[in-house]
């Protein structure tokens, strides 16, 4: 580095003003993190498919079909309402794994349970378990953007990882109805807790900058719950854009 180039730097630190940032893919936690981000979708995309269809070949009910398939949504639902308050209070990065993680070795139980046997109450325990890991990682896994990426890059970066969910949205419900008409659903749910494994393990090696991970002010860390629940609602209420 130039004197002229260490001088600059040193002006701009003493401004408090940052440097220009490089481009996005040339941030490689940026560009791991997308890739594990598009992995956890398509096994998200690979759940709402070949567990379905496990039950109806297991079962030959339509109906327990529909009750399985409702009970992700449900306990995504339940889970949203205190996500936030979860993910503001843990290790952001430690949360992103430990949701992968936990979705790897729920989903991994059914293909090696379904070797033996074909217990359905495993997928009634299973499947809203995984939906409570899957909100979870959904919440966190946006609020460490800014821990990754430039301020001035907020925005595009969040394009991108929410193209590449609707990507692997479209793509994985395909690709898991293959799967599971060539080699059966239990194979594709196989498929599906080896994405999460190949997530959980490809956080390991993205860095997330402490300073912006937690930004709760100090004021809610020390209201209750149930006080920092309500502040969120009338926050989105009070909203113009947000409350329609």
């Amino acid at each position: 580095m130039s004197t002229r180039d260490a001088r600059k730097d040193a002006t701009a630190a003493a401004d408090g003003t940052e440097q220009d940032p490089p481009g996005l893919w040339a941030n490689p936690n940026y560009r791991i993190f997308l890739a594990i981000q598009t992995l956890s979708a398509l096994g998200d995309s690979f759940s709402y498919v070949a567990i379905p269809l496990l039950v109806l070949h297991s079962t030959g009910s339509v109906v327990q079909m529909g009750l399985v398939t409702g009970l992700t949504g449900v306990a995504s639902i339940v889970t949203g309402l205190f996500a936030g308050v979860i993910v503001d209070r843990v290790d952001r990065r430690r949360l992103l794994m430990v949701a992968d993680g936990a979705r790897c070795l729920l989903f991994a139980l059914i293909p090696l349970a379904w070797l033996f046997a074909t217990p359905m109450w495993l997928v009634y325990v299973v499947v809203p378990a995984a939906g409570v890991f899957m909100m979870l990682f959904n919440v966190a896994y946006v609020t460490v953007v800014p821990a990754i990426v430039a301020r001035s890059q907020i925005t595009r970066a969040n394009g991108h990882l929410f193209g590449t969910y609707a990507a692997a949205s479209a793509g994985g419900p395909a690709l898991a109805g293959f799967i599971a008409s060539a080699v059966g659903p239990a194979a594709a749910i196989g498929v599906d807790a080896a994405t999460f494994a190949f997530s959980a393990i490809g956080i390991l090696f993205v860095k997330i900058r402490p300073d912006r991970q937690a930004d709760t002010p100090d004021a809610a860390e020390r209201a209750g719950v149930r006080r920092e629940f309500l502040a969120g609602i009338r926050f989105l209420w009070a909203h113009p854009v947000l409350r329609p």
